[in-house]
């Protein structure tokens, strides 16, 4: 079967070329749809406290196993190579969003490029879980930028790191967790303990993407060569404000290379959450910043793009290695 190395440059190829417009069925709407099946059956079955843990444990082992079964099934010695290898390629293209995050965000920046903030507040909506309905131009490109920075990570840096490291079956894994931490992993009364595994585990499984992306940042501010010194001192000490784990090292970089104020308090379902903001010292984003911070997001993708081009050239030019060859 096709070479998980030779895999990523294919794959992330075909995102940036044609976005979600091959995916007739999307895997991670199955995977969500999955989830959303199971979920009220086991809610009812544990009850609260430790026991909805175990439920959330549960609910997570039967989202996750079949998908991950199934990847090895279709990319396994079930089907003939070529057949195997064509499977291969089509989901792992579907399960990256390189160029759909960027579409969604660069629809805000032209909404507020042309002074319509309905617009950029309904485009916003699409993409953060916070209250769009009252934002100003630059809470919108606050939002936005955060946007673009977090998932940095969790649609292109994370999954072509899990699909580098272990194919398929571990890219499926990891966006099936993802995406139930999306559906369930939240602090609030009805998910803190259900959704707990969920969290948990996708923190986890974040943990290196989330600092590769800072490492990705800090490529950038090498380039750059301009502040270098304070970049570096920002990533490093103020990636740890944001409230997770691992959304802060994407956040506290692209408020380093764009020297603007990321992060800060935002209503969420009608209630205020305060939260630290990133890179005090700068001032709030405005439309200007949001259209530099999608200018560093194409260079950043060209750039891990390249590389796996590089790294594919290498592994079949110089080492011969034709295990990519369908």
């Amino acid at each position: 079967m096709i070479a998980s190395w030779a895999l990523c440059p294919m794959a992330l190829s075909l995102d940036l070329l044609f976005g979600e417009r091959l995916s007739v069925v999307h895997p991670v709407v199955l995977i969500g749809r999955w989830g959303r099946f199971l979920e009220p059956f086991l809610m009812e079955v544990f009850p609260r406290g430790n026991w909805q843990k175990l439920g959330g444990v549960v609910f997570l082992s039967l989202v996750t196993v079949p998908p991950v079964w199934l990847a090895i099934v279709l990319t396994g010695s079930f089907f003939p190579p070529f057949w195997g290898n064509l499977i291969s390629i089509y989901l792992a293209y579907s399960l990256l969003a390189a160029r759909s995050l960027y579409e969604h965000v660069r629809d805000v920046a032209r909404a507020l490029e042309a002074e319509d903030l309905t617009g950029a507040r309904v485009l916003l909506r699409k993409i953060v879980g916070r209250d769009t309905q009252a934002l100003n131009g630059s809470e919108i490109s606050r939002a936005a930028l955060e946007s673009l920075s977090e998932n940095l990570t969790d649609a292109v840096v994370a999954p072509l790191f899990f699909l580098f490291l272990g194919g398929l079956p571990l890219l499926v894994l990891y966006k099936s967790v993802s995406t139930m931490d999306s559906q369930v992993g939240y602090k609030n009364d009805l998910y803190k303990d259900f959704g707990w595994a969920s969290a948990r585990f996708d923190d986890l499984l974040a943990f290196i993407p989330a600092r590769l992306t800072m490492v990705l940042c800090m490529g950038f501010a090498l380039l750059g060569r301009s502040r270098l010194k304070e970049s570096f001192r920002l990533m490093l000490s103020e990636r740890h404000f944001h409230p997770s784990p691992n959304s802060g090292h994407g956040i506290s970089g692209y408020s380093a290379l764009l020297c603007v104020r990321l992060g800060g308090g935002a209503f969420y379902q009608g209630q205020w959450v305060e939260k630290p903001s990133i890179g005090k010292g700068f001032q709030p984003p405005d439309t200007e910043a949001l259209i530099l911070g999608l200018s560093l997001y194409r260079k950043q993708i060209a750039f891990l793009l390249g590389f796996l081009i590089l790294f594919f050239a290498f592994r079949w030019g110089v080492l011969g290695d034709d295990s990519w060859i369908i």
